[in-house]
């Protein structure tokens, strides 16, 4: 079964995810969801065990980098170029730029709609909850959210070391076949019995997972 899921997983990256040579680097087992926007891919670097969900755009006319081990949900927006507005002489900017590289480092996951401005860092093991609008550097293993984004609190950085030296990298662990998924919590018992039909043994009620 395994050899089967490896094999599966192989497949799906070579068919998802665009070819190697477009961008500056690329490492192993990288996994980006069609549909996916870059300019400027030359100036696009990833690392290994690298996770992009679909409709993904990057302007990279200033330098991107991801980190290895990184996850990204759908609909993340990351730029690295400004337009020259103030002094310029035509509306509503000219055709100079400016280049602010972003660099997001090893591990990091950013949720889903989050927008990433120019010149931003992310420091490794960061959290970027879904919807933010990063406009300014976040520190490793801040977990961050709102527009702008706001440290909300600090992950247990010792423990994501630790987990760093023993290699337990999820996109590393599903690029092997080794991870076993599970989930926790589930769909309301009610939802089903309002919509007329069984329940299934997962489905949960107020008080929690079903018998």
């Amino acid at each position: 079964m395994k050899v089967i899921r490896r094999a599966l997983a192989k497949v799906v990256r070579w068919v998802l995810a665009p070819q190697r040579a477009a961008f500056a680097a690329r490492g192993e087992n990288v996994l980006i969801v069609e549909p996916f926007e870059v300019n400027y891919p030359q100036r696009l670097f990833l690392g290994s065990d690298i996770y992009i969900g679909p409709h993904a755009a990057f302007n990279s006319v200033g330098g991107i980098r991801i980190g290895s081990g990184s996850i990204l949900g759908p609909f993340v927006h990351i730029y690295s170029g400004n337009h020259h507005y103030e002094g310029a002489e035509v509306l509503p900017f000219d055709e100079a730029e400016y280049l602010k590289p972003v660099d997001i480092g090893q591990n990091v996951w950013i949720g889903g709609d989050v927008i990433i401005l120019p010149g931003v860092t992310i420091g490794e093991g960061a959290v970027i909850a879904g919807g933010a609008v990063v406009i300014k550097s976040v520190e490793p293993g801040a977990v961050v959210a709102g527009f702008p984004a706001r440290l909300l609190k600090m992950r247990d950085m010792e423990r994501y070391y630790q987990f760093k030296r023993d290699r337990r990298i999820l996109n590393a662990l599903v690029g092997s076949g080794r991870n076993v998924p599970r989930e926790i919590g589930g769909i309301p018992r009610q939802w089903y019995l309002d919509a007329g039909v069984p329940a299934p043994p997962e489905a949960v009620d107020p008080r929690g997972p079903s018998a």
